[in-house]
């Protein structure tokens, strides 16, 4: 698995993703993109904004494509999900910190440099 822009898939349209992140708010404790199977993008972030805490996003091809989304907000934590990709984001929720995002070998995961 390598963590360099030379491993990543090459025609991935990256910048979107990495202007998204760089303009966050609230990222000073996580501001991470991992690059999934060459095909969809999770964005990690976190910080110390009272009523916007957290936000993870898993994104397809663009940044206006949420595949699902679990975030803190001023109600409370919220979670908005595609049903058929659910348990997939349950898990990569759950394993944030392992390399491969608890998704296993069959999965590609690469960090995307901001």
């Amino acid at each position: 698995m390598g963590c360099g822009p030379k491993h990543l898939a090459p025609d991935f349209p990256l910048k979107p993703f990495q202007d998204l992140a760089r303009k966050s708010i609230c990222a000073e404790t996580r501001n991470r993109l991992f690059l999934i199977d060459g095909k969809t993008v999770l964005w990690d972030r976190a910080g110390f904004c009272s009523d916007n805490a957290y936000e993870q996003t898993w994104f397809g091809p663009s940044p206006d494509q949420v595949i699902c989304r679990a975030q803190d907000s001023i109600a409370g934590p919220r979670k908005t999900c595609d049903p058929s990709r659910a348990a997939e984001f349950d898990t990569m929720l759950q394993n944030l910190d392992a390399p491969d995002l608890g998704l296993g070998k069959e999965h590609r995961v690469e960090k995307i440099p901001l």
